[in-house]
């Protein structure tokens, strides 16, 4: 739990640390790197997100109508699409004529993958707001959580010191 700990200036340096260090080393000497670190950005974000998850369903599992279950399963769908995406972009260098029926079931499973990705911002928004008014919460309640997550760099500036404030509140 040392992300929720987090000022928003750590946060975002956490966050975009793998983005700094990618600039900054010579491409042609480290290419596999480049690589590392682009999966890095992703993946400090979706850690963060899972923790965030986690944190407010175990809080609220009392009040909460949210299903946990689904929470990390879409959590694993979205892990397992941006693996294999990456590999598969890699693979083919970019060149996608060449998978014929495989390109029908790549477009599904990406608009599967979007919904994931929204159903993850869903539940940690409607988690942090549950857990805030103590009562199952609206979609008007948790809909600015969900834009502030969804549009992350900005949004973590507004979104972190509240989820500090929340979890001081319950340390106390």
């Amino acid at each position: 739990m040392v992300l929720i700990k987090l000022k928003s200036w750590q946060l975002f340096f956490y966050f975009f640390l793998p983005i700094i260090l990618d600039s900054l080393i010579p491409i042609d000497k480290f290419a596999f790197v480049h690589e590392i670190l682009k999966v890095g950005f992703i993946a400090n974000y979706l850690i963060w997100l899972y923790k965030l998850g986690i944190f407010f369903f175990n809080k609220t599992k009392g009040i909460s109508i949210l299903k946990l279950k689904w929470f990390r399963l879409n959590f694993i769908i979205v892990i397992m699409y941006l693996i294999g995406l990456y590999i598969l972009i890699n693979v083919s260098h970019y060149n996608i004529e060449n998978f014929g029926f495989v390109e029908k079931i790549i477009v599904m499973v990406h608009i599967y993958c979007a919904f994931a990705i929204l159903y993850l911002f869903y539940f940690v928004s409607k988690s942090i707001v549950t857990f805030e008014i103590n009562e199952i919460a609206k979609p008007n309640k948790f809909l600015g959580i969900f834009f502030m997550l969804w549009f992350y760099p900005i949004g973590l500036w507004f979104l972190q010191p509240r989820i500090r404030k929340l979890r001081e509140s319950t340390t106390k």
